[in-house]
């Protein structure tokens, strides 16, 4: 019976093994290949690359950018400690517009605190088309509702006719609404939320459907503005949050590059590791964001004159640039710049956004 027992413990060693050593040397050829091979650079579409420096250089009146930076600007120090404390949870139908003000200054200064309810919240309200009308908040990542006060901050410095535009309530409304396709769109485990730049599809190659982050922004936005422009502003402030949170997306490098088994790309071992990779990713941002946040944009003209399509394609492009290393765990010199950057030009890039909508709503 000994020996038997030992013959058991041995297979099932060895079939451990079969599935573990897989899984390390995807990881391993994964991290080289993210090093060594890849040059995003060059795997943007030329046109899309001459685009992207054309935006960076809107309004810059400062040295031209002729590359985007792959290099950090900011050094993390040895000693960082993110701040791990309980997330704090208000709904905003419950709070005055000084409160709102300040939940939203807290949340912007990169405080673990959200608009939401938390997550044990059993009493759910259904709105007319049966979603939750409150749901439990993301805990953060991808940190749409920092990005979204973050992106507020800046139109209040930049902007100031655009800001007060919204009431404080109503600045609430589209914060919240940030996380609202998380909850509501994780159809296909969240494929939506995906846009493949190399092949314009979601994270499962439209096997599924041909839903991804690029139509699905565009169509929350084009909703916002119809009916805001119908008079039902609090719905189309909903929509418009919901829109931010598709744009912020895709400026995730993980949300343009990653691609899932049920296409013509990766085995599902290459998908697991995808899989844990991006959780670590945007756990990282989450927890680094208040060394990233930016006060001002020279955008705003930009994203008045250009269309959706054409906004989504080259913040894409510049998302697809940093890719190439942002898994890249060995070498923090080659992977902070993948978080620094596109986290901080997203901020921009959701200021820009309410710019646009305060025009196009009111022109």
């Amino acid at each position: 019976m000994k020996k038997l027992s030992k013959i058991k413990l041995v297979l099932c060693f060895v079939l451990i093994m079969a599935q573990a050593l897989p899984l390390l040397a995807v990881a391993q050829s994964f991290t080289a290949n993210s090093v060594f091979d890849v040059q995003p650079s060059e795997k943007v579409k030329a046109d899309d690359m001459d685009a992207i420096l054309e935006k960076l250089n809107t309004g810059n009146t400062g040295r031209p950018i002729t590359s985007l930076p792959m290099t950090p600007n900011v050094d993390i120090p040895d000693d960082f400690e993110p701040d791990d404390t309980p997330h704090e949870y208000f709904n905003p139908d419950e709070l005055t517009e000084e409160e709102i003000e300040v939940v939203i200054q807290r949340i912007a200064n990169g405080e673990n605190v959200l608009f939401g309810v938390a997550e044990d919240y059993e009493e759910v309200v259904l709105d007319e088309d049966g979603n939750p009308t409150r749901w439990s908040a993301t805990s953060g990542k991808p940190c749409h509702q920092w990005i979204t006060t973050r992106a507020f901050t800046i139109l209040k410095k930049g902007k100031s006719a655009s800001y007060n535009w919204f009431t404080s309530s109503e600045r609430a409304t589209v914060v919240s609404y940030s996380d609202w396709p998380d909850n509501n769109e994780k159809t296909n485990i969240h494929s939506w939320h995906f846009y493949h730049y190399p092949t314009g599809t979601n994270y499962w190659w439209n096997s599924f459907d041909t839903k991804n982050a690029s139509n699905r922004f565009i169509y929350w936005y084009n909703m916002a503005v119809t009916q805001t422009r119908q008079g039902n502003r609090n719905v189309g402030l909903q929509h418009l949050g919901k829109a931010i949170h598709y744009l912020s997306d895709i400026g995730a490098p993980p949300h343009v590059g990653d691609r899932a088994t049920l296409g013509p790309g990766n085995t599902l071992s290459e998908s697991l590791v995808l899989a844990a990779n991006h959780l670590t990713y945007e756990t990282t941002a989450y927890n680094r964001r208040e060394l990233y946040a930016v006060s001002s944009t020279d955008c705003y003209n930009w994203y008045v004159n250009k269309t959706l399509s054409y906004i989504s394609q080259i913040n894409a492009g510049i998302s697809y640039n940093f890719y190439g290393n942002c898994y890249v765990l060995l070498f923090p010199s080659l992977r902070d710049p993948t978080i620094e950057w596109p986290l901080k030009y997203v901020q921009q890039d959701i200021a820009g956004l309410l710019y646009k909508f305060h025009y196009d709503v009111t022109k």
